[in-house]
């Protein structure tokens, strides 16, 4: 066992603490593990912490001191960037043991600054938030304007670290009305939203609904037509009710006349019209002298056949989910300015996080497999559309949804 170097050329340390509570030496970005002390009981002796399959080994005066002396060559190169990856997992659990922070929230803190190259050795995101329990801290904040006169914008508040450089985070702080300035949305004080100002605004988009909030919007009126029992109690009429929605899966141009023929059907009962009312007003167009008038909401709007083929989505729900999260992230309904800013700052952080993460060959998290399913017998049925008559593929359709 030979001495590499000793005392009189002694490079600083740096202890840091594992996830499980223990001490781990950096030298040189090698990590170690504490092994014993020397016999004297004064100096203390480190394992590389591959310590199985390297012998590289450093002596220490005491067990915080200065190294004193270096056994052995690692047979491995350092990795500048895993005593920071092992840091920053080590205050996940910190904070996870020590605050009241839900673990959206100390996911967003802990990482949200962490270099790319650093993000790519921490564990996976589910993994982390596994060993997190505890949730709530309130961090300092500037005083809270009364006015907005008084709202002054620290430059803490406008910059965000990534990759170890400040970038300009708040874009629209200061551009004013330029071309680059995202508009107010106005109100438009009705469910339709007008298309025409998305239209204005957004001249390239493709605007489409969304298929559970088009079956929501059934099972309220359901609800508000006294039905409710008679849906929860009666499996033949339920399925009736929900073929109504899976309209949607039709290519658009069949959706008038399948909504004519489904209710045509001498086995349609009749204490659905109310609801097949609603749906031909709102998504249909009512007949009149002059054919049928525009409904509250296109066709082309809430039609998911295309999308379907695609293998598109048909919900927004994937939206809905990050509002979820950002709302962990903020851990308030109404947070002040400054901490809804922070807590913009920690989400635009935790996706760089993400995104590093399947930079670095990390699998996505999984797709619910119910939800797999699912979508692939939906997809089976449309593609046998031509086989089916309009009954057998709306019941098809129907059997694979509830409200």
């Amino acid at each position: 066992m030979g001495i590499l170097h000793c005392k009189e050329s002694a490079l600083p340390v740096q202890i840091i603490i594992s996830k499980r509570g223990k001490q781990k030496l950096v030298y040189e970005n090698h990590l170690y593990l504490f092994s014993k002390k020397t016999r004297d009981n004064i100096n203390a002796i480190w394992v590389c912490e591959k310590r199985s399959t390297c012998k590289g080994r450093v002596w220490t005066e005491g067990m915080n001191g200065e190294v004193i002396k270096v056994v052995n060559l690692h047979n491995h190169a350092a990795q500048a960037a895993r005593p920071e990856a092992v840091r920053l997992v080590n205050e996940v659990c910190t904070r996870a043991r020590t605050t009241q922070e839900t673990p959206q929230q100390i996911l967003a803190e802990v990482v949200s600054e962490a270099h790319a190259n650093v993000a790519a050795l921490l564990p996976r995101k589910d993994s982390l938030k596994r060993s997190i329990r505890a949730m709530r801290k309130v961090g300092n904040m500037p005083r809270l304007p009364q006015t907005i006169d008084q709202l002054n914008i620290p430059q803490e508040f406008r910059e965000i670290n990534i990759d170890g450089t400040l970038h300009q985070f708040l874009l629209w702080d200061s551009v004013g009305t330029g071309k680059g300035c995202f508009r107010q949305l106005p109100e438009t004080g009705s469910i339709k939203i007008g298309f025409s100002m998305f239209d204005e605004e957004f001249p390239n988009i493709e605007k489409t609904g969304c298929f559970f909030h088009l079956s929501q919007s059934v099972w309220r009126k359901v609800q508000n037509e006294g039905l409710k029992a008679r849906y929860q109690n009666d499996h033949e009429f339920s399925r009736w009710i929900r073929m109504i929605p899976s309209l949607a899966f039709l290519p658009p141009d069949r959706v008038t006349q399948s909504f004519e023929d489904l209710l045509d059907d001498p086995d349609f009962p009749q204490e659905a019209l109310p609801i097949a009312n609603y749906f031909e007003d709102t998504y249909i167009g009512r007949i009149n002298r002059r054919g049928r008038q525009a409904p509250l909401f296109p066709i082309q709007f809430w039609n998911v056949y295309q999308r379907t083929l695609n293998g598109q989505h048909r919900t927004n729900n994937d939206v809905e989910g990050w509002h979820r999260s950002f709302q962990e992230t903020c851990g308030s309904l109404f947070p002040n300015i400054y901490r809804f800013i922070n807590c913009l700052k920690r989400q635009q952080g935790l996706h760089n996080f993400e995104m590093v993460q399947v930079l670095a060959g990390n699998a996505p998290t999984a797709r619910n497999k119910k939800y797999a399913v699912i979508s692939a017998r939906v997809l089976r049925i449309v593609e046998d559309l031509g086989n089916r008559n309009l009954i057998d593929y709306l019941r098809g359709i129907a059997y694979n949804f509830e409200f």
